[in-house]
């Protein structure tokens, strides 16, 4: 896992030193959150440079973190480029680089280096033309801005200068919630940026029914594995010795696909906690069975950041009187894994027992549910629920994000908020023409019509 780190006293770092593609990742985060927030390059500044520990304190212009070294690229393989800040004859620092755009500033000037008072080297910008004029913004803009921002720095501050891994920064909730993923970490920009985001909101009336989607099969052998508290969720992960792996096929899958791992969802209360809702209504909580394209891919990582590559199979969970016998063996574990990172031996769970007695689903193009939020993934919904006790409920509800000597928050509400569908179809296996109930459900399906053409020989 990447981890931001502080540099300091490197006066000449190679061009190539890994560590100071850190630091310009640094300078690509400061350079997106003020582009996010709407602000003018010149609001964060000596906040960013007191906190990163690496200079650059001029009163509050954005786009001042220090980079050391030569001509490069960031991390994520952009060339520098010059943020627009005061010229070096008037108040505020020289125009320093951070990573983002093409090679040359919008004023078509060149990069050189130079030393920064024995500081570690900047790169600057030599000055042919004074800074742009940034477009105006209201009174009320800016202290929305600056409400933001204000909130935002501290944390963003902390998992880059004490170096805590992104993985571990994100939560649910909060200014490190669903909200900020795409805006604090560039890798993750889907999260705010993409069109085919997870979970949806399923609408009964505006299902298209596809008489192409086959019935859905899950291997029904046993498989052991570990049932883990990652703070943001419990998750059981299938052994990888497993001999005979569980693999699923048909439904909208033209791949067959291993299953990989299980998430829990859930709320702590009984109106909230599953992802995906129906006709806006939550369940109490989740179930998400991951699989990846073994077909075409040799692990889950590789997979998840391809196309075609991940399928996921979502099971919603109502509550009842009795519960689901495989579900009991995950909820019977949960007094273990009370605590951020313990974890859980589980035996022979059947994967293909936690799914519902039904074979209709509904099925759309999506992504994960959590950072970096990829768009790799074939969801299916299953029509039916599982059964979850109160009792059950009320053991996972007692769960906590941290150890034992931190426990910080509970661990759930772990929930994402449902998406927009930008257009994409929700597909369905259910003939609403044909139901054997004998009523009817409106349907796409009635509303579009095909006809093949009968072509005559000349």
């Amino acid at each position: 896992m990447k981890k931001f780190q502080v540099l300091t006293n490197i006066p000449h770092a190679s061009p190539t030193d890994p560590a100071r593609r850190v630091v310009a990742a640094r300078g690509c985060l400061w350079a997106g959150l003020c582009a996010a927030l709407g602000l003018p390059h010149g609001a964060v500044g000596a906040a960013a440079g007191a906190a990163a520990g690496v200079g650059g304190g001029d009163g509050g212009w954005c786009g001042t973190v220090l980079v050391v070294g030569g001509a490069g690229t960031c991390q994520t393989g952009r060339r520098w480029r010059g943020v627009a800040t005061p010229p070096s004859d008037s108040a505020g620092p020289p125009r320093a680089l951070v990573c983002e755009g093409e090679g040359e500033s919008a004023q078509r000037e060149r990069y050189r280096g130079r030393e920064a008072g024995g500081a570690p080297r900047v790169l600057q910008l030599a000055r042919s033309s004074p800074a742009p004029r940034h477009r105006h913004k209201s009174p009320t803009d800016m202290m929305f801005a600056r409400i933001i921002l204000q909130a935002l720095l501290p944390a963003t501050f902390f998992a880059v200068a004490v170096g805590v891994s992104w993985e571990e920064w994100w939560t649910y909730d909060g200014i490190s919630g669903p909200a900020f993923w795409g805006l604090i970490n560039p890798e993750w920009s889907l999260c705010n940026r993409g069109r085919r985001q997870s979970p949806v909101n399923l609408e009964p009336d505006k299902l298209l029914f596809d008489p192409n989607l086959r019935q859905l099969h899950v291997d029904k052998h046993r498989v052991n594995g570990v049932l883990v508290n990652t703070g943001h969720s419990a998750v059981f992960t299938v052994d990888n010795t497993t001999r005979r792996h569980v693999n699923v096929t048909g439904g909208p899958l033209s791949y067959l696909y291993q299953l990989h791992e299980l998430h829990l969802h859930y709320g702590l209360h009984d109106d909230m906690g599953s992802e995906h809702t129906v006709n806006g209504h939550a369940f109490p909580a989740e179930i998400q069975i991951f699989g990846f394209n073994s077909q075409l891919y040799s692990n889950y990582s590789e997979a998840l950041q391809k196309a075609q590559g991940i399928v996921g199979i979502s099971i919603l969970l109502a509550l009842g009187d009795l519960s689901n016998p495989e579900l009991r063996l995950l909820t019977d574990q949960v007094e273990k894994i009370r605590h951020g990172g313990s974890s859980a031996q589980v035996t022979r769970l059947s994967l293909q027992g936690l799914l519902p007695a039904t074979e209709t689903y509904m099925t759309y193009d999506g992504s994960a549910t959590m950072p970096a939020c990829q768009e790799t993934v074939t969801w299916i919904i299953l029509n039916k629920p599982i059964y979850i006790t109160k009792q059950q409920l009320h053991g996972l509800r007692r769960l906590m994000q941290g150890d034992p000597k931190h426990p910080k928050a509970p661990l759930g509400n772990n929930f994402r908020q449902t998406q927009q569908l930008h257009f994409r179809p929700v597909r369905t296996n259910i003939d609403f023409k044909n139901n054997p109930d004998g009523k009817f459900c409106a349907s796409m399906y009635n509303s579009v019509h095909y006809k093949a053409n009968n072509w005559k020989k000349r």
